[in-house]
């Protein structure tokens, strides 16, 4: 299957890394202006900085930044406003990665007569960014907290082509104030940038991910399980501001009595919280994968 055939084939992508992950869903770029100018927000400029200097830690010589979408992948014109202020502010003489200019990854996008309505896989991404001599890509998602947007810039290596592999490898959060020239390119009511539950995605618009502060392993009898039961229980689970579970969902399950054990032993996990832009700790949804396997060894010694 050639690029163009993958770009119009490609519907969204969601990656799980466990145990403590985020489920990322990959954008499209919009149709943004040749020519765009910078305004004068640092902000803005804070974070674009951020990008650049995690990056070049993490062995980055060149990124292209695709359109930021809203948590739930919604493409907007904001969010393709706010990529190419990020990459103009980025793009400076003291900066330690190139910046592939967003005007050749939107003539690209057109070239290849990807429709708006279509998103592009994290594989096609990589090739993308790889044709345009990017060794990492960048994808981003915001959301309004109070009088500022929340913003969040994930990194992906291009070096890995398989869905199923890439990872995020750098993560920059930040905000940005509500101020006249964000008003004046923002296309979507404020109040549709807040999850309509009220709890964000970590990971997500300015939100940090949960960190597993005490999360033993499940522990199972080798009569609970058989060799055909190995793999990974996928959980739904919600985060408090206090780092505990308060709500664990299955959302993939391998057998129902290991994922009720599962359940009761990720209940007693201790998380350090996720925070909001401002860094207060905040209620937040991720996915929890717990995977397990069967010691042949093992089970064989007990037969």
């Amino acid at each position: 299957m050639n690029l163009r055939e993958m770009i119009e084939s490609a519907g969204h992508q969601f990656l799980a890394v466990s145990p403590a992950a985020i489920l990322c869903c990959v954008s499209l770029l919009q149709h943004s202006p040749l020519f765009v100018s910078a305004v004068a927000n640092p902000s803005i400029g804070s974070l674009a900085g951020s990008l650049t200097s995690e990056c070049a830690k993490s062995g980055s010589r060149s990124i292209v930044i695709f359109d930021l979408r809203d948590q739930d992948g919604n493409r907007l014109v904001f969010g393709a406003w706010l990529a190419d202020q990020i990459s103009i502010m980025a793009d400076v003489d003291s900066s330690p990665v190139k910046i592939v200019e967003r005007s050749r990854l939107a003539k690209m996008i057109a070239d290849l007569h990807v429709s708006p309505i279509n998103a592009l896989t994290s594989e096609v991404k990589t090739k993308v960014a790889v044709s345009l001599g990017a060794d990492t890509y960048i994808d981003g998602s915001i959301g309004a907290f109070k009088s500022v947007i929340g913003v969040t810039l994930v990194a992906t290596s291009t070096t890995r082509v398989s869905p199923s592999d890439s990872t995020w490898k750098v993560m920059v959060t930040g905000s940005i104030p509500v101020d006249g020239d964000v008003s004046a390119h923002l296309d979507v009511p404020l109040e549709s940038l807040r999850p309509r539950d009220g709890i964000f995605r970590a990971g997500h618009a300015g939100v940090t991910v949960p960190y597993c502060a005490w999360c033993p392993s499940p522990r199972f009898s080798v009569d609970a399980i058989s060799p055909h039961h190995a793999g990974t229980i996928l959980l739904d689970a919600v985060i408090s501001p206090q780092g505990d579970p308060v709500g664990l969902a299955v959302v993939r399950s391998v057998d129902a009595e290991l994922d009720k054990q599962v359940i009761k032993a990720v209940r007693r996990w201790k998380f350090k919280p996720a925070l909001d832009p401002d860094g207060i700790p905040i209620t937040v949804k991720m996915p929890i994968g717990v995977k397990f396997y069967v010691d042949q060894q093992v089970d064989r010694k007990t037969n």
